[in-house]
């Protein structure tokens, strides 16, 4: 349906009396049928078929600028996020032969203090363009497993060393 019919008896749609939430119409992305003002106060049927042949034209110069415009808010959006978490996003790139701690996402569901929350020491081998580790045990075998850069935080040893990988255990 593209619109809802308003029962006189009540003044409500079926729609609204039965879920007590007004219903939201589908959009049809590819047909463009989101293009359209807002109205603050009751119009004619006139209106909003006018309204809807406005829609379905499919203007190219309306679809960029709403194009622009929502890249737009995109960007503003993420600049706001930055602006207000920009003391607490941290992105490290540790490097190969890095000593970095894994977080074991598994002690986060138990909420107890007995179990570690991050594992390791463990060295990096490498890191994908994605930003995934793989990372090695201390001996040299290498994980199979690609760790998230969100899990993994440099570890602070007390004696600051580089330790080197001078051969890794099946790669």
């Amino acid at each position: 349906a593209e619109w809802v019919t308003i029962q006189k008896s009540t003044g409500y749609s079926p729609f609204y009396i039965a879920h007590s939430i007004q219903p939201l119409l589908p959009f049809n992305l590819a047909e463009a049928t989101y293009l359209c003002p807002d109205f603050d106060k009751p119009v004619s049927t006139e209106v909003l078929i006018a309204q809807r042949a406005i829609m379905l034209q499919k203007r190219p110069e309306d679809l960029e600028r709403v194009h622009l415009l929502v890249l737009k808010s995109r960007w503003a959006a993420v600049r706001r996020f930055e602006e207000k978490f920009g003391n607490s996003i941290v992105d490290f790139n540790h490097q190969p032969g890095t000593l970095v701690l894994v977080r074991n996402s598994k002690a986060d569901k138990d909420l107890s203090k007995h179990n570690a929350h991050y594992l390791g020491p463990m060295v990096v081998v490498r890191r994908s363009r994605g930003g995934a580790y793989m990372l090695s045990e201390l001996d040299g075998s290498v994980s199979r497993l690609w760790f998230a850069a969100f899990c993994v935080i440099p570890y602070a040893p007390r004696d600051i060393r580089r330790i080197p990988v001078h051969s890794l255990v099946d790669l």
